[in-house]
């Protein structure tokens, strides 16, 4: 007990969050903590710069995740990291950040700085393959040009953050190109 007898003060939330937060962190081995950060980074939408209401947290199938990344977003279920929850368009079971992480947790603010611009490229790829697949894979919705470079650029540096729809799109662009 603190001295005069009182008792301590509570923690407020966001203390005990980023707390609760950091140990989940701290429990992960380091080729599962590789793993998660790029989990819990495509479980967010970043904002761009002239964009209002900041980055969000999204709702994502596990199925857009690979082997690893699932497992390790399923352990991370039981802390405040991630829920995992049905979205309700598909059924499936999904991923989204636990409440308040994004807004309060310096580790994921961080990270989200430190890759903004990888993170939104690949958010408007996001939104071109949408279109590619809802075309039923039309060759005019494929990158060429400057767009299809700057791909590549990405491919080529962080292969390991894209997932399997993305390289098989770029993949698709160079082929057609060539």
């Amino acid at each position: 007990r603190a001295a005069g007898g009182g008792k301590q003060p509570p923690a407020d939330p966001p203390q005990l969050l980023i707390q609760s937060a950091d140990a989940a962190w701290a429990g992960l081995r380091p080729e599962e903590a590789k793993v998660a950060r790029r989990a819990l980074l495509r479980l967010v939408r970043v904002a761009d710069a002239g964009e209002q209401g900041g980055d969000t947290r999204l709702l994502v199938r596990l199925s857009e995740f690979d082997r690893a990344a699932q497992a390790v977003l399923n352990n991370l279920g039981a802390t405040p990291l991630v829920t995992i929850d049905r979205d309700a368009a598909s059924g499936e079971a999904a991923a989204q950040l636990g409440d308040d992480l994004l807004p309060y947790w310096p580790r994921l603010q961080s990270w989200i700085q430190e890759d903004r611009e990888f993170l939104l490229w690949r958010q408007k790829l996001g939104v071109i393959i949408a279109e590619w697949k809802r075309l039923n894979e039309d060759s005019g919705t494929l990158l060429t040009g400057a767009p299809l470079e700057l791909a590549k650029r990405w491919q080529a540096g962080r292969a390991e953050d894209l997932n399997e729809t993305e390289i098989v799109y770029i993949d698709r662009c160079v082929a057609e190109e060539e």
